[in-house]
């Protein structure tokens, strides 16, 4: 399923873009009233990505096409597997923030 591994590089990307604005605003570029907008924007965008994911396992498993869907997705193994992580990879290169 390649919506987990972009579901995960979303993750990543709001952790790095809530990092950066704390660096700005430690230089005092950006101020913490900002933040607040910025932050909640952030989120919003880590729960469209979860929301996602969540219908495209549920299409998957309406359609009975994925047996025990969210029991395969919470096992840890699932991540180390290398379709995910090549997948994980190529997402975090082509939505690298550098």
């Amino acid at each position: 399923l390649r919506i987990y591994p972009l579901e995960e590089v979303v993750d990543d990307l709001c952790d790095a873009v809530k990092t950066r604005h704390i660096d700005r605003v430690s230089r005092q570029e950006c101020t913490w009233e900002n933040g607040f907008v910025f932050n909640d924007l952030l989120t919003d965008y880590e729960r469209i990505s979860d929301h996602c994911s969540n219908i495209a396992v549920n299409i998957l498993d309406s359609a009975g096409t994925w047996v025990e869907a969210h029991n395969y997705v919470d096992n840890i193994a699932f991540r180390q597997e290398s379709h995910f992580t090549e997948l994980f990879q190529e997402y975090s290169r082509k939505y690298s923030l550098q």
